[in-house]
C-alpha cells in the first residue's frame, strides 16, 4: 500500500478509537456488579486494541513515507477512495443485514451478507462461499448463544 494512504487511515482509526472510547459509557449500561468483568469490558478492550493498531500503523507508515520523500520518490496524491465502489456496496450490503436481522433472524441474515460480500469482493467458487458462510455463521451463532449466553435477534 502507498504510506500517505496508510497516513490518512491509521490517522482515521485513531481518531475513530478516542471518539469510541468516549461514547462507550453512554452506549453499555453499568454492570450491577462491584467486581469482575461488567458489560463494557469487550467493548473498550476493541476500542483500546483498535488505537494500539492504529498507533502502530500510523508510526510505522509515517516513517515509510518520510524515508521515501528523502530519497526523492515522487509520492502521487493518493485518491482516499480508490475503492468507492466497493465501499458503498458493503455500507448498503451492511444496511441490510442489519435491517433483515429483525425480519428473518441472526443466522440467515448473517449468512446472506456473508455470501452477498464475498461475492461481490471477489470470490466467484460459490461452493466456497457457501462454505466459508457457513462455517462463520454457525461458529459465531453458536459462540454467541450456547458459550456466552447471549440472546441473537
Amino acid at each position: 500500500m502507498n504510506p500517505k494512504t496508510d497516513v490518512i487511515n491509521a490517522s482515521i482509526a485513531l481518531v475513530l478509537s478516542v471518539l469510541l472510547w468516549f461514547l462507550i459509557p453512554s452506549q453499555v449500561m453499568e454492570s450491577p456488579m462491584a467486581s469482575g468483568m461488567g458489560p463494557e469490558y469487550f467493548p473498550y478492550t476493541m476500542t483500546i486494541a483498535l488505537g494500539i493498531f492504529s498507533l502502530i500503523l500510523l508510526i510505522k507508515s509515517s516513517f515509510l513515507w518520510l524515508k521515501k520523500l528523502r530519497e526523492g520518490e515522487n509520492l502521487r496524491p493518493t485518491a482516499l477512495f480508490l475503492n468507492l465502489r466497493r465501499f458503498l456496496f458493503m455500507l448498503v450490503n451492511f444496511f441490510l443485514y442489519y435491517l433483515l436481522m429483525g425480519i428473518i433472524g441472526f443466522e440467515l441474515s448473517t449468512f446472506l451478507f456473508l455470501v452477498i460480500g464475498a461475492f461481490f469482493l471477489g470470490a466467484r467458487k460459490w461452493w466456497q462461499i457457501a462454505l466459508f458462510a457457513s462455517i462463520l455463521d454457525l461458529s459465531v451463532t453458536y459462540s454467541f448463544r450456547w458459550v456466552l449466553g447471549v440472546v441473537l435477534p
